[in-house]
Order: structure tokens, then C-alpha cells, then sequence
């Protein structure tokens, strides 16, 4: 049944708000330059303390040898079937996120009834909520794995299904609610972020689990792909939402529900947090690489001393964990 509470009139941006928008994401970027450095080594502002800790977390997973980091294994990253995992799940992330992003405040003008002066702050508290939900569920799953009441791999599927289906679930609730009880509408929907901000705790960090090495390209190729989501949610939405009414959106609510509900199926169920065999360090690349920098620098001399004792001299004077991950 349609809600026949009363229509606000139609809205236009304003250039101020343009201005504001654009200015806040320059301010952001130049913050990000300040604040943001290569290595814990060059950073300087951070205490010895806090460096020793990162460099310690590191430990056996980045090396000061640039070569082991310059040669990345394209085609192994492009046919890993946990690679590609991840991509789909992060693209259905992206498309709730993406919705909601671009479609919340409509929706609460269109369907609530919510006047644009009331339309920004409440648009602007889901957002809060989960802003909130990523730093406590990063906390919480460094507690419950530190004191061993989770594994690491069930911590990145549990916080993950709780990101998408929680989101999910609590915007189909919200979808049934009409204008009368908007209050209660917009609750479901703070609810729902809050859930959202649990994936950060789990598919969020889960490519820093499985390949260390080379996290950071491959979080670039998965949210690349996961881009295209952002461009075709808001697009489908409009189609399905021509008239704006309540039943339309919980079509869109339901199409939303089987996406990030099958995200959070294959995740759960094929997810493994292990060290994928590519990207561990391989002790004699290692050892190799270790020897060449030496001789470069004139720092290493052959003898027919025990090759063993070389492999361990050369590697540690180079920072490096002679272990095989």
C-alpha cells in the first residue's frame, strides 16, 4: 500500500554544496599526502615504539630487498581462484555500498517523506554507524583471535557474513516500513550500517592474510572490478524505480538481499586465510637475493667457509627471516 503521508516538493543541488563537497575531498587528499609514507623507516612522526611494532607484525612478510616486492606474478594473482573469491565478494559489497550511497537520501525523500533539512543529518547517520562498527570490529577480532576464541579464517568469515547479510537483511526490514514510522525505517537502516562496518574486519583485511606481499596490488585489481558495481547499481535502481514507490524499492531491497547474501555464502564457505604457496618467500630466492645486494654493496667475500653459515650471516645482515612461510 502506498504511504499517504505528504510529498515534499522536488529539490535541486546547490552550487555551495558542490563547493563544499569538492573542498572536503581536496582537504582529505592533502591530508592523505601529509600523513601517508612508503615504510614505518621513513615515516617521521611515529614513536620508536609504534615502528617497532609494525616492523615486529611484519616480521617474515615484507623484506628490505626491493626485488622480492618489483616482481609481482601477474598471471598467478589473475588465475587464483581465491583472488577471483575475493573479487566477487567484494563486488557485492560494492554494489549494496554503492546503493546506498547514492540512493539513501532519495529514498528518504521519496518514500519517508523526509524534508531535505531532516533528509542530511538522518542520511548522514547510517554512515556514522558504520564508521563506528569498523573501528569496533577491527578491536574485536584482534581480541577474540589473541586470546584464541576464533581462528583467523572463521574471524574473516563470520565478520563478513555479518557485513553483507546484517546490511542487507535489516534494508528489506526498513523496505516494509512506510512514511507513518519513518523513525523506525531509518533506525533499521542505522542498524544495517552498523553491521556493514563489520566487513572491515574481515573481507576487508582478508587479502592481507592470504598474499602479504602483494596486498597491494591485489586490493587494487579487486576493487577496480568492484567498481563496476558502483556504476551499474545506481543505474539498475533507476530503472526499477520509475515511479518511486514503496513496493519498487523493495524490489531493489531484495535484488540486494540474493547479491551480497551469495557474497557472504561463497566467502564463508571457500575462504582460507593460509599464505597462498605464490606469494610466501622462498628461502633460497631469499638467500640469493641477500648474497647479490651484499656484492653489491662489497660487503661479501667468497670463502670455502660452511655455505650454510653464509645463507644465515648474509640474510640476517639484510633483515631477513630465514624461515619458509
Amino acid at each position: 500500500m502506498q504511504c499517504k503521508c505528504q510529498s515534499q516538493p522536488k529539490y535541486k543541488v546547490t552550487q555551495p554544496s558542490l563547493v563544499f563537497a569538492g573542498g572536503a575531498g581536496c582537504l582529505t587528499s592533502l591530508w592523505y599526502l601529509y600523513v601517508v609514507y612508503d615504510s614505518p623507516e621513513e615515516h617521521p612522526r611515529i614513536s620508536e615504539v609504534e615502528r617497532n611494532y609494525i616492523k615486529g607484525s611484519l616480521k617474515g612478510q615484507v623484506h628490505t630487498l626491493e626485488k622480492l616486492h618489483k616482481e609481482i606474478p601477474w598471471g598467478k594473482i589473475l588465475t587464483s581462484p581465491t583472488v577471483w573469491l575475493l573479487m566477487y565478494t567484494f563486488m557485492t559489497y560494492a554494489w549494496g555500498l554503492s546503493m546506498t550511497l547514492t540512493n539513501l537520501p532519495t529514498y528518504m525523500f521519496e518514500i519517508l517523506k523526509y524534508d531535505m533539512k531532516s533528509n542530511g543529518l538522518l542520511s548522514a547517520l547510517p554512515f556514522i554507524s558504520s564508521y563506528v562498527a569498523q573501528n569496533i570490529s577491527g578491536a574485536l577480532a584482534d581480541f577474540a583471535m589473541s586470546r584464541d576464541y576464533l581462528s583467523r579464517v572463521w574471524m574473516r568469515r563470520i565478520w563478513t557474513t555479518i557485513g553483507l547479510f546484517g546490511t542487507a537483511i535489516f534494508l528489506v526490514i526498513a523496505g516494509y516500513i512506510d512514511c507513518k514510522n519513518a523513525w523506525l525505517a531509518v533506525l533499521m537502516m542505522v542498524i544495517g550500517n552498523f553491521c556493514n562496518g563489520f566487513i572491515f574486519g574481515g573481507l576487508g583485511v582478508a587479502h592481507l592474510d592470504v598474499a602479504p606481499r602483494f596486498a597491494s596490488v591485489i586490493f587494487g585489481v579487486i576493487t577496480t572490478v568492484a567498481c563496476l558495481c558502483g556504476i551499474m547499481s545506481p543505474y539498475l535502481i533507476g530503472i526499477i524505480t520509475t515511479d518511486q514507490t514503496q513496493q519498487q524499492w523493495q524490489t531493489v531491497f531484495y535484488i540486494n538481499l540474493a547479491i551480497q547474501l551469495s557474497g557472504a555464502i561463497l566467502f564463508g564457505i571457500f575462504f582460507h586465510s593460509d599464505i597462498l604457496p605464490w606469494a610466501a618467500v622462498d628461502v633460497d630466492d631469499t638467500v640469493t637475493l641477500a648474497k647479490e645486494a651484499r656484492i653489491h654493496n662489497g660487503l661479501y667475500k667468497h670463502s670455502n667457509d660452511n655455505p650454510t653459515h653464509h645463507r644465515v650471516h648474509h640474510a640476517a645482515a639484510n633483515n631477513i627471516e630465514i624461515t619458509k612461510l
